[in-house]
């Protein structure tokens, strides 16, 4: 067996490709033998010197001072051969070498999993179908697995914890960190019913490259993915992609016909996912595999508008008087320069829906929300539900 610090030390090696650590796992069977291999033989394996060259580094010190940081945070670590990882994230095509826990994770390999994803923007159907269905499903024994974004992934969260039940948040930052930032409330509830789950080392900070590939992780966790409200441009759809791939069950809420928000999930359902209308429909695939002590108990359908996981209690929404922007305009609105910079002036008169962000700038609808997205990265702007934006104070 290979020290957690070999384990480490492979998973945290900058410049590799996506299919480099499966290869050399599957070619030397473990860390401590890839870690001895000379870097020629690495470089023949790889197809090039230069996909070898982090190889040249065999300093442990980094990966030791990770787990020290880990032991002081009371953060577990979790490699690949240990019991504890779960058989079905270790069979995808790419897994993680480590994972972060925080929390306490549950059993994988005994329990069925649904990943439960949609917009971050859900309108208020979209809210309560992510709700509410995991509710029910974390009541008849499922994990409820998601990424606890705003909007459907903290429903889902949401439901699986009024139900008492286990539920698991996969981050694309460390573990430590409470990613968005009003998700404070979330982030300290789920470890006591489950975990905050990462294959990111503490400290790591979210980058738009690193969420596309935690959703490998969410699909690679679960048995199946529920899309629960999903426009046709959107994460929860890449993540169901690759559910596919991994070879999952995919499963979609349907929603009108003439809702923006609901076209990605409905052409799921269009080209072969599941219409799932309740917790049932799901269940009746998973009890012929996980037993009959599965069962579909009647819940009380769980609140959202008042729910503080969602959106942390009562806010107050600045609506602007309609005016031409040359008169009502702040003179700093004035001489702002970037989408961002219009944006953070606007917001700090307070919380604002998205269509009236758009119409007080004068900016387009696509800038606008690319704005507002680099804004959420940066840590200035945090998102609600219901398309409402506000400055993080």
């Amino acid at each position: 067996m290979s020290s957690p610090s070999l384990w480490v030390w492979l998973s945290t090696l900058r410049g590799l490709s996506q299919s480099a650590v499966p290869t050399l796992l599957e070619h030397f069977g473990s860390p401590t033998e890839i870690y001895s291999a000379p870097v020629a033989e690495i470089a023949e394996l790889l197809g090039g010197e230069d996909k070898a060259e982090p190889f040249k580094n065999k300093n442990l010190a980094q990966a030791d001072r990770i787990l020290g940081q880990c032991a002081t945070l009371g953060i577990g670590v979790i490699t690949m051969q240990d019991a504890a990882y779960p058989d079905r994230l270790k069979n995808i095509p790419d897994p993680p070498c480590v994972l972060y826990v925080k929390g306490r994770l549950p059993s994988f390999d005994l329990y069925p999993a649904i990943a439960v994803v949609g917009t971050r923007k859900p309108s208020a159907y979209g809210l309560y179908a992510a709700k509410t269905i995991s509710a029910e499903l974390a009541d008849a024994g499922v994990i409820i697995v998601s990424g606890m974004a705003a909007g459907c992934d903290s429903a889902a969260h949401s439901g699986a914890l009024h139900a008492g039940r286990p539920t698991v948040a996969v981050l694309g930052c460390g573990p430590d960190i409470c990613y968005p930032r009003e998700s404070t409330l979330i982030y300290s509830d789920i470890p006591v019913h489950g975990a905050i789950v990462s294959e990111y080392p503490p400290g790591t900070a979210p980058t738009r490259l690193s969420f596309p590939r935690r959703n490998r992780i969410i699909s690679g966790l679960s048995n199946g993915i529920l899309v629960a409200e999903a426009p046709e441009k959107s994460g929860a759809l890449i993540t169901a992609d690759l559910a596919l791939a991994q070879g999952r069950d995919v499963y979609a809420v349907p929603g009108n016909i003439d809702s923006p928000g609901s076209s990605g999930g409905n052409r799921l359902i269009k080209q072969g996912a599941k219409l799932v209308t309740g917790a049932a429909d799901i269940l009746e695939d998973l009890i012929p595999v996980y037993g009959t002590q599965m069962s579909l108990r009647p819940v009380i359908p769980p609140e959202t508008e008042n729910d503080p996981y969602l959106s942390g209690g009562h806010i107050e929404i600045y609506r602007p008087e309609p005016e031409p922007q040359s008169a009502g305009a702040s003179e700093k609105e004035e001489s702002a320069s970037t989408p961002e910079e219009k944006i953070l002036a606007l917001l700090k008169r307070g919380y604002m829906y998205l269509d009236d962000i758009i119409s007080a700038t004068g900016l387009g609808s696509d800038e606008v929300n690319v704005a507002l997205t680099m804004l959420e990265l940066d840590g200035s702007v945090s998102a609600l539900p219901g398309n409402v934006f506000g400055i993080i104070k």
